[in-house]
């Protein structure tokens, strides 16, 4: 009875089951510990640990919409511990090969499927967004399932695949507002692509419009978060005139994010000529599926290049989060070249440079850093930090009778620092002076505030470059 199970499986489905477990293998092998939580991902981690409704109160004062907040919550019920906060994304971005290879498959056939799996599991961009605490693999994942579900809508447009289609956008817009540009523009192309009748498209643009518009109570909530829109960003411009002696400098510094951003851009331009392989070798009844799939990832990531010349928005993160149905392309491009060891060439590139960015992200062990904080900090003592970089590090490493005695000593804090969930008070302009002691948390060779009168060093530890200095009387 066994062996006729296992004689019924076909290659693809072996090769798909192979595919999507060294996926979720990479995406969770030491998911809890490499590295530790940075400042993005324990803002999120801090949040969680609060009460539903406080948590939700930060979070519309903040930049986000809160279904990855919800989620994380509700595994927060059993375990904040890192690995557990990132599940949620290590699970989305493992769904994601699945539905790369179902687009690569509905394109090409089994290996088109196949070698889009393999492309969306090795990208580096897409495997560190999987080990990552925030929303941007269950962005990209559900912006795919969108564009999957609205070409089978298209294909046979009953209520259930509309129904599908709809609960796909709504998804993908309450889990970041990029999405919204990405699920927009896959709508618009494939009426162009496709050309669907009147009836068609009209259902099409009702069923993308009630998922969209579940997003307005939210937004009625959350109309603190535009006051953002017209301060300062983290993104750096991009000057289109240097932009080869910018990569030339990436490639030389080679950080774990900017080689992902790198590999991002090549793989853009890579994906012009296998494009043209592709749809030459086409059937014409397919040619229309890889101008949609295709618009789907460079629409939107022109439009985010064109907006970055008046505000700076191009983000790699961001990016990501349309290209899913790109990759979908790319896969089947690959089967089609008739050069049968390009496609594992590109696969094995892309472990290696996956295997390299991982290796080379070097964070702080804030449960390091704040060992001499636990336990320690007393009811009459401060802890100060200068400056804004590690403070939810710190928040979700220490007890809460420690966070609740840290301050972050800045004049002027940014917004996308996470000031929204800062307690009360927690922006001093100076170290406040206490009856009990000062510990000062600081990066090494940062210029320290002046420390009040009277206070003398007593203790000092450093990791990573990251020191807490106890000050005493």
């Amino acid at each position: 009875m066994i062996r006729s199970r296992v004689s019924g499986v076909s290659a693809y489905q072996r090769g798909l089951v192979a595919i999507t477990a060294l996926a979720l293998l990479a995406r969770t092998v030491l998911l809890g510990t490499v590295p530790r939580f940075w400042g993005d991902e324990a803002f999120n981690a801090v949040q969680v640990r609060k009460p539903l409704l406080s948590m939700l109160d930060v979070v519309r004062h903040d930049s986000h919409p809160p279904l990855i907040y919800l989620l994380q919550a509700l595994i927060a019920t059993v375990s904040t511990s890192p690995a557990a906060l990132r599940l949620v994304s290590a699970l989305a971005g493992t769904a994601a090969v699945l539905l790369s290879a179902a687009v690569g498959r509905r394109l090409a056939g089994d290996r088109a499927g196949l070698l889009a799996a393999a492309v969306l599991a090795a990208f580096p961009g897409y495997l560190l967004s999987s080990r990552d605490a925030r929303g941007y693999a269950l962005a990209m994942a559900l912006v795919l399932a969108a564009s999957l579900t609205l070409w089978r809508a298209i294909e046979r447009p009953t209520r259930g695949r509309l129904a599908v289609y709809g609960v796909c956008v709504a998804g993908a817009v309450y889990t970041h507002y990029f999405a919204v540009p990405a699920v927009g523009v896959q709508l618009v192309v494939a009426l162009w692509a496709f050309r669907p009748g009147k009836r068609v498209a009209a259902r099409l643009v009702i069923a993308a419009g009630l998922g969209g518009l579940t997003l307005v109570p939210w937004l009625a909530v959350a109309t603190a978060q535009f006051q953002h829109a017209g301060s300062s960003f983290w993104v750096a411009p991009i000057h289109f005139g240097s932009l080869l002696a910018d990569l030339w400098t990436r490639v030389g510094q080679t950080p774990g994010e900017e080689l992902t951003t790198l590999g991002t851009l090549l793989g853009e331009a890579a994906l012009v000529p296998l494009v043209v392989v592709l749809y030459r070798r086409a059937d014409p009844a397919r040619r229309p599926a890889v101008l949609y799939l295709l618009g789907c990832a460079l629409v939107p990531t022109a439009a985010l290049l064109a907006a970055s010349l008046v505000k700076p928005v191009y983000d790699t993160r961001f990016v990501l989060i349309f290209w899913g149905p790109g990759e979908a392309v790319v896969g089947a491009s690959l089967a089609v070249i008739p050069w049968r060891w390009v496609a594992p060439a590109v696969c094995i590139g892309l472990v290696m440079a996956s295997v390299l960015s991982l290796s080379q992200i070097q964070r702080p062990d804030f449960e390091a850093v704040a060992a001499p904080l636990k336990g320690h900090v007393q009811p009459g003592d401060v802890v100060a930090l200068n400056g804004a970089d590690h403070y939810f590090s710190i928040a979700y490493a220490v007890d809460d009778a420690t966070a609740r005695r840290m301050v972050v000593v800045a004049d002027d804090i940014p917004w996308y620092f996470g000031t929204a969930g800062y307690p009360p008070g927690t922006q001093v302009h100076a170290i406040p002076n206490v009856p009990g002691r000062i510990y000062l948390v600081t990066d090494e060779g940062r210029r320290l505030p002046r420390i009040p009168s009277g206070f003398k060093l007593a203790s000092s530890s450093c990791h990573g470059g990251v020191c807490v200095d106890a000050y005493a009387r």
